[in-house]
């Protein structure tokens, strides 16, 4: 839990057990905001043999918004699967817990061969509700943990055996 959660509203943290969904193939998990923060937690995941991440977030500010952001861009690195963030914006004006919140959409790839340089296919506009769609290749995925420069993925197995 954040600081603000466990401090102000009292929140403890659940079980700490990894959930892997799977549909038409595809399996993902889900980094909720700060869990994003931590690579233990994506490791846990990346062990499930996932291709996405799910980071859904509320960040209140902008340093909030860029710390989840720049892990997320870890965590497609040391994975090598795809991560998607999605950011609260706007908020409701009743609720100050929630409001401002700052944030954008993005999809992250491994930053490797076959995949866009930085890393980023696809950015949203800060502050502003969207949606968007985009193709994202399985194959990229596989091929990369096989042939990639690096080989995160697989070094991260063996770390955990």
């Amino acid at each position: 839990m954040t600081r603000f959660e466990s401090e102000h509203w009292g929140i403890m943290s659940g079980q700490r057990r990894v959930k892997v969904f799977s549909w038409r193939g595809v399996r993902f998990s889900i980094a909720v905001c700060y869990d994003v923060e931590s690579p233990r937690y994506a490791n846990e995941i990346a062990k499930r043999n996932i291709d996405m991440i799910f980071v859904p977030s509320c960040t209140d500010d902008v340093h909030g918004y860029w710390r989840v952001r720049h892990c997320a861009e870890a965590r497609a690195i040391e994975t090598q699967s795809y991560v998607i963030v999605t950011s609260t914006v706007g908020g409701d004006p009743r609720f100050e817990e929630i409001y401002p919140n700052y944030g954008k959409a993005t999809f992250l790839g491994p930053c490797d061969v076959g995949f866009h340089d930085d890393g980023c296919i696809l950015d949203g506009n800060l502050n502003v509700e969207d949606i968007f769609v985009t193709s994202l290749d399985l194959a990229a995925l596989k091929n990369v943990r096989r042939k990639g420069t690096v080989l995160n993925r697989l070094q991260l197995s063996e770390l955990n055996k």
